[in-house]
């Protein structure tokens, strides 16, 4: 119904019921780890999402490269959730999925960025 807005409503909306969504499910569930470790991943989740919205709104024209640049801000975000996950709930900060992550991450992020940099030659 709004088209291209809806997005930055979805966004805000989000961004408004995230955290009474975790605690009225952890009080529903009674579990307070859903509230305590949802809390913050969601945090951080909409952190990234922020910024993954302000790249396509500025590189709107160049829709490759925001995609590319997107993979390489998901490297630190993943390690940024694994660093906390570990911390609450003591888990292994980096393991071999972990790795084969990051390494999938970096050669997508590679390949969109190279494609964005072709396009923009041949144009």
């Amino acid at each position: 119904m709004l088209g291209k807005k809806g997005i930055l409503v979805a966004m805000v909306a989000i961004s408004i019921l995230i955290l009474p969504f975790m605690y009225i499910l952890s009080i529903l569930i009674k579990v307070n780890e859903v509230f305590n470790i949802g809390a913050i991943m969601s945090i951080y989740t909409l952190v990234f999402l922020w910024i993954i919205y302000i790249l396509y709104y500025r590189l709107k024209e160049r829709k490759l490269l925001a995609t590319g640049i997107t993979f390489l801000f998901a490297i630190p975000f993943t390690l940024l959730i694994n660093i906390t996950l570990s911390k609450l709930i003591e888990e292994p900060v980096i393991d071999v999925w972990d790795i084969l992550s990051v390494f999938i991450l970096l050669i997508v992020s590679v390949a969109f960025i190279i494609g964005d940099y072709a396009r923009k030659k041949v144009l």
